[in-house]
Protein backbone atom coordinates (compact mmCIF):
# COMPACT_ATOMS: atom_id res chain seq x y z
CA UNK A 1 0.00 0.00 0.00
CA UNK A 2 1.23 3.70 -0.28
CA UNK A 3 0.89 5.42 2.98
CA UNK A 4 0.22 9.04 2.77
CA UNK A 5 0.08 11.21 6.50
CA UNK A 6 -0.65 14.81 8.18
CA UNK A 7 -0.19 16.40 11.04
CA UNK A 8 -3.10 16.83 13.43
CA UNK A 9 -3.82 18.89 16.80
CA UNK A 10 -6.00 17.16 19.00
CA UNK A 11 -7.32 18.61 22.13
CA UNK A 12 -7.21 16.82 25.68
CA UNK A 13 -11.28 16.08 27.10
CA UNK A 14 -11.61 17.31 30.44
CA UNK A 15 -10.20 13.90 31.78
CA UNK A 16 -6.82 14.49 30.54
CA UNK A 17 -6.67 12.32 27.41
CA UNK A 18 -7.57 11.77 23.66
CA UNK A 19 -7.30 8.98 21.33
CA UNK A 20 -6.54 9.83 18.03
CA UNK A 21 -7.84 7.72 14.69
CA UNK A 22 -5.95 6.09 12.00
CA UNK A 23 -8.53 8.65 9.67
CA UNK A 24 -7.22 11.51 11.51
CA UNK A 25 -4.14 10.83 9.88
CA UNK A 26 -4.31 9.38 7.21
CA UNK A 27 -3.97 11.51 4.05
CA UNK A 28 -5.30 9.80 1.09
CA UNK A 29 -3.79 6.44 1.44
CA UNK A 30 -4.05 3.75 -0.78
CA UNK A 31 -3.69 0.12 -2.34
CA UNK A 32 -5.02 -1.90 -5.16
CA UNK A 33 -6.77 -4.35 -2.57
CA UNK A 34 -8.01 -3.34 0.91
CA UNK A 35 -6.10 -2.54 3.25
CA UNK A 36 -6.12 -1.87 7.61
CA UNK A 37 -4.14 0.94 9.39
CA UNK A 38 -2.88 1.03 12.84
CA UNK A 39 -1.41 4.51 14.84
CA UNK A 40 1.33 4.23 17.28
CA UNK A 41 1.36 6.08 19.72
CA UNK A 42 -2.53 6.69 19.24
CA UNK A 43 -3.74 7.60 23.30
CA UNK A 44 -2.22 10.91 24.49
CA UNK A 45 -2.48 12.31 27.96
CA UNK A 46 -1.43 14.78 30.16
CA UNK A 47 2.23 13.98 29.88
CA UNK A 48 2.13 14.40 26.08
CA UNK A 49 1.29 17.72 25.29
CA UNK A 50 3.07 19.09 22.53
CA UNK A 51 4.35 17.59 20.07
CA UNK A 52 4.27 14.07 19.32
CA UNK A 53 5.83 11.62 16.54
CA UNK A 54 3.00 8.89 14.97
CA UNK A 55 3.89 6.30 13.03
CA UNK A 56 0.53 5.13 10.28
CA UNK A 57 0.95 1.65 9.17
CA UNK A 58 -0.70 0.32 6.46
CA UNK A 59 -1.14 -3.41 5.80
CA UNK A 60 -2.77 -5.20 2.59
CA UNK A 61 -4.50 -8.49 2.48
CA UNK A 62 -1.18 -9.96 1.30
CA UNK A 63 0.64 -8.50 4.41
CA UNK A 64 2.40 -5.80 2.87
CA UNK A 65 3.07 -2.57 4.75
CA UNK A 66 4.53 0.90 4.48
CA UNK A 67 4.23 3.37 7.11
CA UNK A 68 4.56 7.18 7.01
CA UNK A 69 5.33 9.59 9.89
CA UNK A 70 2.81 13.04 11.24
CA UNK A 71 3.26 15.14 13.91
CA UNK A 72 0.54 15.09 16.64
CA UNK A 73 0.00 18.11 19.15
CA UNK A 74 -1.71 17.56 21.68
CA UNK A 75 -3.01 20.85 23.33
CA UNK A 76 -5.02 20.97 27.16
CA UNK A 77 -7.52 23.94 26.10
CA UNK A 78 -9.83 22.63 29.43
CA UNK A 79 -9.79 25.13 32.28
CA UNK A 80 -9.21 23.82 36.03
CA UNK A 81 -12.75 23.16 37.64
CA UNK A 82 -12.83 25.66 40.19
CA UNK A 83 -15.12 24.89 43.47
CA UNK A 84 -15.58 27.16 46.07
CA UNK A 85 -17.27 27.27 49.51
CA UNK A 86 -18.00 30.26 51.80
CA UNK A 87 -15.84 30.57 54.97
CA UNK A 88 -15.73 32.31 58.45
CA UNK A 89 -12.70 33.50 59.76
CA UNK A 90 -11.72 34.68 63.57
CA UNK A 91 -9.25 37.56 64.04
CA UNK A 92 -6.71 36.64 66.67
CA UNK A 93 -5.73 38.90 69.65
CA UNK A 94 -4.11 41.74 67.29
CA UNK A 95 -7.48 42.17 65.45
CA UNK A 96 -6.47 40.21 62.22
CA UNK A 97 -6.68 37.69 60.20
CA UNK A 98 -5.88 35.81 57.31
CA UNK A 99 -7.39 33.81 54.65
CA UNK A 100 -5.74 31.29 52.62
CA UNK A 101 -6.84 28.86 49.91
CA UNK A 102 -7.55 25.91 51.96
CA UNK A 103 -10.58 27.82 53.58
CA UNK A 104 -12.96 28.44 50.11
CA UNK A 105 -11.18 25.72 47.83
CA UNK A 106 -13.96 23.27 47.97
CA UNK A 107 -11.95 20.29 46.37
CA UNK A 108 -11.18 21.98 42.94
CA UNK A 109 -9.77 19.89 40.42
CA UNK A 110 -7.89 19.43 36.95
CA UNK A 111 -6.92 16.69 35.22
CA UNK A 112 -3.68 17.65 34.15
CA UNK A 113 -2.31 19.32 37.63
CA UNK A 114 -2.87 23.02 39.12
CA UNK A 115 0.15 25.34 39.42
CA UNK A 116 -1.24 27.78 41.08
CA UNK A 117 -4.42 29.28 43.74
CA UNK A 118 -4.45 33.21 44.41
CA UNK A 119 -7.14 34.87 46.24
CA UNK A 120 -8.39 38.15 45.22
CA UNK A 121 -8.42 39.32 49.70
CA UNK A 122 -6.39 37.76 52.06
CA UNK A 123 -6.10 39.96 54.94
CA UNK A 124 -9.26 40.90 57.16
CA UNK A 125 -9.08 42.99 60.07
CA UNK A 126 -11.71 44.63 62.80
CA UNK A 127 -12.95 46.80 60.21
CA UNK A 128 -14.52 43.99 57.95
CA UNK A 129 -16.64 43.25 61.54
CA UNK A 130 -19.34 42.87 62.78
CA UNK A 131 -19.43 40.18 60.16
CA UNK A 132 -20.99 40.92 56.98
CA UNK A 133 -19.86 38.83 54.83
CA UNK A 134 -17.54 39.91 51.60
CA UNK A 135 -17.25 38.16 48.01
CA UNK A 136 -13.49 36.84 47.54
CA UNK A 137 -12.35 34.99 44.18
CA UNK A 138 -10.41 31.82 44.54
CA UNK A 139 -8.94 31.99 40.72
CA UNK A 140 -6.81 29.14 39.64
CA UNK A 141 -3.99 28.19 36.85
CA UNK A 142 -3.81 24.50 35.54
CA UNK A 143 -0.25 23.51 34.35
CA UNK A 144 -0.77 24.61 30.93
CA UNK A 145 -2.00 28.72 31.88
CA UNK A 146 -5.58 27.31 31.59
CA UNK A 147 -7.56 29.46 34.33
CA UNK A 148 -10.78 29.58 35.96
CA UNK A 149 -12.14 30.93 39.29
CA UNK A 150 -15.36 30.70 41.39
CA UNK A 151 -16.16 33.52 44.24
CA UNK A 152 -16.61 32.64 47.97
CA UNK A 153 -18.70 34.60 50.96
CA UNK A 154 -16.09 35.20 53.88
CA UNK A 155 -17.53 36.25 57.21
CA UNK A 156 -14.87 38.05 59.47
CA UNK A 157 -15.61 37.39 63.08
CA UNK A 158 -14.07 38.15 67.07
CA UNK A 159 -14.93 35.81 69.05
CA UNK A 160 -12.47 36.68 71.50
CA UNK A 161 -13.81 38.12 75.16
CA UNK A 162 -12.44 41.75 75.73
CA UNK A 163 -10.07 41.68 78.84
CA UNK A 164 -10.90 43.94 81.65
CA UNK A 165 -8.50 45.41 83.37
CA UNK A 166 -8.91 47.07 86.51
CA UNK A 167 -6.84 49.02 88.84
CA UNK A 168 -7.98 50.28 93.11
CA UNK A 169 -8.28 54.18 93.57
CA UNK A 170 -9.37 56.00 96.54
CA UNK A 171 -12.10 58.20 96.28
CA UNK A 172 -13.31 61.26 98.47
CA UNK A 173 -17.05 61.50 99.24
CA UNK A 174 -18.66 65.13 98.46
CA UNK A 175 -22.44 65.34 100.20
CA UNK A 176 -22.29 61.96 100.55
CA UNK A 177 -21.48 60.53 97.13
CA UNK A 178 -19.05 60.01 94.12
CA UNK A 179 -19.26 59.14 91.04
CA UNK A 180 -16.03 56.96 89.48
CA UNK A 181 -15.40 56.57 86.49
Amino acid sequence: PTTKCKNLTANLSVNGSVTVTTTSINNGSFDNCSFTQTLTPNTFGCGNVGTNNVILRSTDASGNTSTCSAIVTVKDVNAPNALCKNATIYVNDAGNATLTTSHINNGSSDACGISTMTLSKTQFNCSDLPGSSQTVTLTLKDVNNNTSSCNAQVTTKDNLAPTAVCQNTTVTLSNGSVTVY
